[in-house]
């Protein structure tokens, strides 16, 4: 039986796709080719620094329905939390620490702790699995999330 379940942020209730189209001229995938993997790093180190990246996010289109899905889980008696990715071994110690500071701004700002609702940070993709278990389900978008965290046994949508 599920008890907890986590919901990403980025791409899930935060708005990547529309940040990268209207501040870096094309999706992630078109910025990630066009540049390649250093340039795409040095991108974020930059927007992150100087732009407050993630403070600064628009939210998925459905995020109020999302919050009000998570008001009736946990009216319900399930435990939600927010599981994010701080990349800080991809991005850098500062630069992760940014991160983690902006997405917090986000959901402050965007009322998620109002809620209740604890954020949990982890380093990379593949560290939410040490959240996993078979009484826990992640939401997420990225399959580098959903998979390890299925082999641990937890359930993924």
């Amino acid at each position: 039986m599920i008890e907890t379940i986590y919901f990403d942020m980025d791409g899930v209730l935060v708005n990547m796709e529309r940040y990268f189209l209207e501040n870096c001229g094309g999706d992630s995938f078109y910025i990630k080719a066009k540049l390649g993997v250093p340039e795409l790093i040095k991108l974020f180190h930059q927007h992150i620094k100087n732009e407050d990246m993630f403070s600064n996010l628009h939210p998925m289109d459905d995020h109020e329905l999302a919050k009000h899905i998570m008001t009736s889980l946990i009216g319900g008696g399930y435990k939600v939390c927010i599981l994010s990715c701080t990349s800080q071994t991809f991005l850098g110690n500062k630069i992760g620490d940014l991160m983690c500071a902006q997405k917090m701004r986000w959901l402050h700002h965007n009322k998620f702790f109002r809620m209740g609702i604890e954020a949990k940070f982890v380093d990379s993709h593949a560290e939410k699995a040490k959240y996993a278990n078979s009484t826990t389900l992640l939401i997420d978008d990225s399959l580098a999330c959903i998979e390890p965290f299925r082999a641990k046994g937890g359930h993924t949508i």
